[in-house]
């Protein structure tokens, strides 16, 4: 096995491996993992003739099975029917039955506060707002899809996280109409929403 460093990541890999296509291959590796530690580890193939950094610089690679987070550990691939450009999206989560649009079989947290959605690219995470939830039993979730993606990744299993979601950045208007307001809230001046007329002048003040 060769190694070579290449912008600040350590790649270690074999050569002289034949791959055909439309061919399926087996194979294993196996690694220590020091205790307490975390990290991401990728996997990927490419073309023999291309060194690391030529096959890196040019995307001429194919992904192999690779994993965003090894704190989290489990995901699944989200299937989106007739996606729309800059809409978001509501998902529909269950941990304890098989109800919803997609089931984490009891591995959730039971405020589902580790739920994350990212890209197929097993890297860009999305935007997302938690609706409401039923502790251990289900949660209505809300993606940015700004990336009119058809299939998105949704990891879970870490019982040691917060919540990450945000409304403010899922939608492009946001308010939660609780009393008073916090960082996740928007507009953050004040609470009350101004209705203007056609004239520019103020209609009425809503409060929030």
């Amino acid at each position: 096995m060769q190694h070579q460093y290449y912008n600040g990541y350590h790649y270690y890999y074999i050569t002289g491996v034949p791959v055909k296509q439309d061919h399926n291959y087996h194979g294993m590796w196996k690694y220590n993992v020091p205790i307490d530690s975390s990290g991401k580890w990728e996997l990927l193939g490419k073309l023999s003739s291309d060194t690391i950094s030529e096959a890196l610089d040019s995307g001429r690679y194919v992904m192999l099975d690779p994993w965003w987070d090894s704190d989290w550990d489990y995901y699944k691939i989200c299937h989106i029917s007739n996606p729309r450009l800059d809409y978001q999206i509501e998902l529909i989560v269950d941990n304890s039955s098989n109800g919803g649009d997609v089931n984490c079989n009891n591995h959730a947290q039971s405020d589902f506060d580790d739920i994350r959605f990212l890209r197929t690219d097993n890297s860009t995470e999305l935007d997302y707002w938690c609706e409401t939830y039923t502790a251990d039993t289900q949660a209505t979730f809300w993606i940015n899809n700004s990336y009119n993606d058809s299939e998105i990744l949704m990891y879970y299993g870490n019982n040691a996280v917060s919540t990450t979601g945000n409304g403010t950045n899922t939608f492009y208007m946001w308010d939660d109409f609780d009393n008073g307001y916090n960082d996740n809230d928007a507009p953050k001046s004040s609470r009350y929403w101004n209705v203007i007329g056609k004239d520019g002048s103020d209609v009425c003040n809503i409060d929030s």
